[in-house]
């Protein structure tokens, strides 16, 4: 499993631990559903540390997000990967913070130590899907250096970065986002 780390937290696996951060309905007003039980969120866990899609056309990476002062879980960050017509992946991002632990940061920390993590590994481009109301993660994807396009889907507007995005993104933030991965 890859770690990575920035200044307040370490991205690693979660398993059971995530269980009291996502077992909380105001964190679903936006990624819909309900709370998963234990026993759900186990069998999903399973199913994406497979590291692949079943078809295996993609890849996944997920992390439970834990706040380095003390381990405890605050969130999750993941990627599905994509290979693009040319070289280079598409990394669609993902990241959800416990309502308990949203404002302080924790989000942009782990996507952007992510994304500087990616961006060594040959992606090229990275996409998310946002709500438009949703606004910590509309003020997320703008901090990544993503626009907004004109797609969307499931009434989330799709968002990218490619070019420059990563030298905007990352610029001045803490040099341990990239390390210990």
């Amino acid at each position: 499993m890859t770690t990575t780390s920035s200044a307040r937290t370490v991205a690693r696996g979660a398993r059971g631990r995530a269980v009291p951060v996502f077992n909380e309905l105001r964190l679903h007003k936006w990624t819909g559903g309900r709370p998963c039980t234990l026993k759900e969120l186990e069998a999903k866990y399973l199913r994406q540390s497979a590291g692949s899609s079943p078809d295996g056309e993609q890849g996944w990476l997920n992390w439970g997000l834990r706040r380095l002062s003390d381990e405890r879980v605050v969130g999750t960050v993941q990627t599905t990967l994509s290979p693009l017509g040319t070289p280079g992946f598409s990394a669609e991002l993902a990241w959800v913070v416990g309502s308990d632990h949203q404002g302080n940061g924790y989000a942009r920390e782990a996507a952007t130590a992510m994304v500087k993590w990616l961006r060594t590994h040959d992606v090229v481009e990275v996409t998310a899907h946002v709500h438009p109301q949703h606004e910590a993660s509309n003020t997320m994807a703008r901090a990544l250096g993503m626009t907004t396009t004109n797609v969307v889907a499931d009434g989330e507007v799709l968002r990218r970065g490619s070019g420059s995005w990563f030298e905007a993104a990352c610029d001045g933030e803490d040099e341990r986002a990239a390390t210990n991965f």
